[in-house]
């Protein structure tokens, strides 16, 4: 399992992981744009509601990937709505 995430030190602290987890900290500032090929990279996504995290998922060649989403993208009821397309799962 690979974690991408701009706070890295409270993913450790608060999420638990059964399966052997790599933390992806080594681009950080001006390179964190080097995350989205490796994300895309992946073969599944949970995603968190940022447009960073949905063009990983929405990026990745798999056919066969899951991509779990916020069900409430955001506050804003009078906003764009939900980006996230209708074969993920929205949680």
């Amino acid at each position: 399992m690979y974690v991408f995430s701009d706070d890295p030190d409270w993913v450790r602290e608060n999420l638990k992981f059964d399966a052997p987890t790599t933390y992806v900290v080594h681009n950080v500032g001006r390179r964190n744009y080097q995350d989205l090929p490796l994300m895309a990279a992946c073969r599944h996504f949970i995603i968190a509601n940022s447009t960073f995290s949905w063009w990983g998922a929405w990026l990745s060649r798999h056919t066969e990937k899951i991509v779990v989403a916020p069900r409430a993208w955001s506050k804003d009821t009078n906003g764009i709505g939900n980006p996230t397309l209708e074969e993920w799962v929205r949680l």
